[in-house]
């Protein structure tokens, strides 16, 4: 006589979850991760300043007035690489509004800020390709993000968000620098990883502080050729930062002295 195998009789039926109930679970989740993203872009779309603010006279008008009255391509070419605000060399931002610039020939503020803060998206799918277990099915993967969605977009760090010259500069290097982590670990071809290291460099003098990491990872693989290759990639924003370099002493006076 066979014997009774337990939950396959019609009232003991195993209590598996659903295809519809799987799609049901994703989609709520992905509306969780998606939601703090558009809230915050929401908030800064609507008190973003379409004035400069700050630092912008300095590092964007300034540089707008120099490049503009500057004839040569040379000349203008110089200034995107070597013009300095305070103790940075922003390539990368000069490159953008001298592009804006040659395209529109005017400054839209609101668009560079936008421009800016949109790099958080990038920085987000590179969390979430590294974050997490990659084997885990998509609804596991997406409640493992979550927490990185509501700290990534809570705008806790909104003074680097709402005006174009930190947005120009701050993210930007947080992405080239995860983006070179990223492919570092990946194995990737050196060329991705030195030119997204390269872009950080120009980016902030913060992107530097990659150089000691990609050495590492390199010798760890005795991929000699490699890590030469890494470090020369550093050598054209380097050659910028340094030419004609000011320095700049900051100090607070105390009431009294």
């Amino acid at each position: 006589m066979p014997s009774k195998v337990v939950g396959q009789g019609a009232g003991n039926a195993p209590a598996f979850p659903t295809p519809t109930a799987n799609l049901g679970l994703t989609f709520l989740l992905a509306v969780a991760i998606l939601l703090p993203a558009l809230i915050a872009f929401a908030i800064l779309f609507r008190q973003s300043p379409s004035v400069p603010y700050q630092d912008d006279y300095h590092a964007i008008l300034d540089f707008a007035v120099d490049y503009e009255n500057s004839a040569q391509l040379e000349t203008k070419l110089l200034k995107i690489a070597t013009e300095q605000h305070n103790e940075y060399k922003l390539s990368l931002e000069h490159s953008i509004i001298a592009s804006e610039l040659e395209l529109t020939h005017q400054l839209n503020f609101e668009f560079l800020i936008a421009l800016g803060n949109l790099v958080l998206l990038p920085i987000a799918y590179l969390l979430w390709l590294t974050y997490g277990d990659s084997q885990a099915s998509v609804a596991d993967r997406m409640l493992q993000f979550l927490p990185i969605s509501l700290l990534l977009f809570s705008l806790s760090y909104w003074q680097n968000l709402d005006w174009a010259m930190t947005a120009l500069q701050n993210t930007p290097v947080i992405l080239f620098s995860l983006l070179a982590i990223y492919l570092l670990g990946r194995n990737a071809h050196p060329f991705f990883a030195c030119a997204a290291a390269m872009l950080a460099a120009c980016s902030s003098a913060n992107g530097f502080l990659l150089i000691p990491i990609g050495i590492l990872l390199f010798l760890r693989r005795r991929a000699f050729v490699a890590a030469v290759a890494w470090c020369v990639s550093f050598a054209p924003p380097l050659i910028a930062y340094l030419y004609h370099k000011k320095h700049f002493l900051l100090f607070h006076r105390g009431e009294g002295k």
